[in-house]
């Protein structure tokens, strides 16, 4: 080891030693109550002072400036949208700083922090960090001498709210107002833990652990760490897929590749000091389970099926909170889950197992649609498609027979032609993407020749080389069922079929994710670059805005809250030229019709009907911007979106002439039932779409008879 790099280790290990010490000394200050809260001496926080961190902070800036595909020029106007970004990340609720603080803020570094990031030199990253360092430690033990007399005397009977969300709201004016703000918070966290029948002797002990693991934590972050969260409020401006990678988050990154997501395949975000469920693995345990859905907060992890001590995880970071989650494959993990503001009555739990190739494989079913009269059902084939997938190592090996979504897909369609179906759906809900090659591939079975997709990248080159190139499997009616959660190669097949005027797509909305990222080594870690953007042969671009269906169909989820366009900082939608595309048919010509008929049919349909009536519910829920810090009014609250919950599913089970339900854990055990059953007769979405293809058959089959009768070459 040279000169420079033992001084650089020595630095290091004195500045993570003074941590140790810091924390030490706080977790005491912390169980001493209010005199400690007075006499707490400030400390310096973690913060990368070497050479080292300069060089790195250079060579991002650098790739930033010349490879990622939006061009920003490092200048005041940056400046200003990174120090507001960097507050939002620190501060997300606007709770810890204070308006003084905001205020010197902009006068001291709402121009310079380019200048900075020119240099390498992070002066003004490093103060505000110090600054929310020496509020939120402060802060963290007021709040802890606060729990005991709370617990004990706060009666929670007057008409005190909290507000729900504060990311708009001003800072605290000064400290008596940051503890009024912090005091409601607390009595809302109180009765949450009431209201999950948390017993009354272990609520102050729970919070109480609550506040001391997050003054650990923060004591306990790295030089490395603090500079990260900075450098990252810095690529996030460009968009919110570009990121840099410490060697430590590098090393979490590449371990959870290979193991394949093994523990309950579920992809989770930070949201303020909740951790969210993003998305779930299709194929994985908790998609198979069908409990967990996008969206719902984690608030407390328990260790097997029964027994083992929770674990409140409100506030932790997110690697700790999947390392918690993680774990070898046969065992059992238990989640607490907040949905909508409530935390639900009935834990969560799952099995862990390694999410298989075999497990998000396309599969296949026959459902048979009336027609009326006395003419025969339509004989329609489900194909789901879970992910696009490809066995990379069977195809290094030159194995002809690796497993991919084309190569099943095609035997798939080849059975059900065997079948004498009338049509096909190609259910895409869910699907995340996956594999360009496959997209392009998958293509090919319904489009004998012409550009999948363009690529346009940042030096502005377009590439038209994914092409479908082969002969057409099926050639025959073909429905695309899509929803929020279908994204990036989804996207590319749909918008593709949509195109090319090859089949209806139908469902909600698409995700709109069309960026394409690479993985570029840096001295330290990996950055994580928007390079290049998709665009469809129309010329529209997918991003933000995704495939819109020609046949809509309402969605639970807002795309305002979920999709590409939910995200900060998202790259816009555009459009560039067309390439040449043929059509083969004139689907909008049926679209009307179609629509009337589709309209006719839910019109009538208590399912239908009850999706709508979810949904607003679900809106009504999501315009809920305080809460009650009423024991009563609360215990209220629950009690009739309970109630909710149960006529929702009365109201299914009326309809099928099945007994009513009476409780809120009947609710789940009823859905559990449904998902465990598959019954294609139950997925109302799944039969519409089937319900859109044979009226779109019958108006095909109906316009070939007239062009007959009238002479006219068919």
């Amino acid at each position: 080891m040279n000169r420079v790099s033992r001084t650089v280790a020595f630095s290091r290990l004195l500045k993570y030693s003074q941590a140790a010490l810091t924390q030490s000394m706080l977790v005491v200050a912390l169980s001493m109550g209010s005199q400690a809260y007075a006499a707490a001496t400030p400390v310096k926080a973690a913060w990368v002072e070497d050479d080292l961190q300069q060089s790195l902070t250079k060579e991002i800036v650098e790739m930033m400036q010349t490879q990622h595909f939006r061009k920003m020029p490092l200048d005041n106007a940056l400046s200003s949208l990174l120090l507001d970004n960097y507050l939002k990340v620190l501060d997300p609720n606007r709770m810890i700083f204070l308006q003084s603080d905001i205020n010197e803020f902009n006068t001291q570094y709402r121009n310079t922090l380019d200048d900075d990031l020119d240099s390498g030199k992070l002066v003004g990253a490093e103060a505000i960090y110090q600054r929310y360092y020496d509020r939120f430690s402060s802060r963290l033990l007021w709040a802890a001498q606060q729990i005991e007399p709370l617990v004990k005397n706060e009666k929670f009977s007057g008409e005190e709210v909290i507000q729900t969300d504060r990311k708009k709201s001003s800072w605290p004016a000064d400290l008596a107002a940051a503890d009024v703000l912090w005091g409601e918070y607390l009595k809302n966290d109180i009765l949450n833990l009431r209201l999950a029948d948390k017993p009354t002797d272990n609520i102050g002990t729970t919070l109480l652990r609550r506040y001391k693991l997050q003054l650990e934590r923060l004591n306990r972050q790295t030089a490395m760490a603090n500079y990260e969260i900075f450098i990252n409020a810095y690529t996030e401006l460009y968009d919110p897929h570009t990121n840099y990678m410490s060697p430590k988050t590098t090393e979490d990154f590449d371990i959870s590749m290979a193991l394949s997501l093994e523990g309950i395949g579920a992809v989770l975000e930070k949201e303020d000091e909740n951790t969210k469920v993003s998305r779930l693995v299709t194929g994985g345990p908790a998609d198979k389970e069908g409990e967990l859905k996008a969206g719902d907060q984690i608030t407390g992890i328990a260790q097997g099926q029964k027994g083992e001590e929770w674990e409140d995880v409100i506030g932790w970071p997110l690697d700790e909170v999947v390392d918690l989650i993680r774990g070898k494959a046969d065992t059992w993990v238990r989640l607490q889950i907040k949905r909508n503001g409530q935390i639900l009555a009935k834990p969560i739990t799952i099995r862990r197992e390694k999410v298989k190739l075999e497990d998000q494989a396309a599969s296949q079913k026959v459902i048979e649609i009336p027609n009326g009269n006395a003419e025969p059902k339509s004989k329609i084939g489900i194909i789901t498609i879970p992910a696009f997938y490809l066995d990379f190592d069977a195809l290094r090996r030159g194995d002809a027979d690796a497993k991919s979504t084309t190569r099943d897909v095609a035997k798939i369609l080849n059975e059900l032609l065997a079948q004498n179906i009338d049509g096909i759906v190609i259910d895409l809900r869910n699907n995340g993407g996956g594999s360009l090659l496959e997209a392009t591939q998958l293509t090919d079975l319904f489009i004998d020749q012409g550009p999948v997709v363009q690529i346009l990248s940042a030096d502005n080159h377009v590439d038209r080389r994914n092409r479908a190139v082969g002969t057409i499997n099926y050639n025959g009616p073909l429905v695309v069922l899509v929803n929020h959660l279908s994204a990036s190669a989804s996207e590319i097949f749909a918008g593709a079929i949509q195109d090319y005027q090859r089949g209806l797509i139908v469902g909600d909305q698409t995700f709109g994710k069309g960026t394409v990222q690479t993985l570029v080594p840096m001295k330290e870690g990996k950055l994580k670059i928007t390079e290049a953007k998709f665009y469809r042969v129309s010329g529209d671009s997918t991003q933000h805005r995704g495939v819109v269906p020609d046949i809509n169909f309402p969605a639970l989820l807002p795309y305002s809250e979920v999709g590409e366009s939910a995200l900060e900082r998202a790259l816009p939608w555009d459009q560039i030229q067309p390439a040449p595309h043929y059509r083969f048919s004139d689907i909008p010509a049926y679209i009307p019709e179609i629509q009337n008929n589709h309209e006719r049919r839910v019109l009538d349909s208590v399912e239908y009907k009850l999706l709508l009536d979810r949904r607003e519910w679900a809106d009504a829920l999501r315009e809920r911007k305080t809460l009650p810090l009423n024991f009563a009014k609360r215990e209220q609250l629950k009690a009739t979106d309970d109630k909710q919950l149960i006529d929702f599913a009365n109201i299914l089970r009326t309809a099928k002439g099945e007994k009513p339900i009476k409780t809120i854990l009947e609710v789940d055990e009823e859905a559990q039932k449904r998902r465990e059953a598959k019954n294609p007769q139950d997925d109302f979405l799944l039969m519409e779409s089937a319900n859109i293809l044979n009226d779109w058959i019958g108006l095909q089959k109906k316009n070939r008879q007239l062009s007959v009768a009238s002479g006219s070459t068919p």
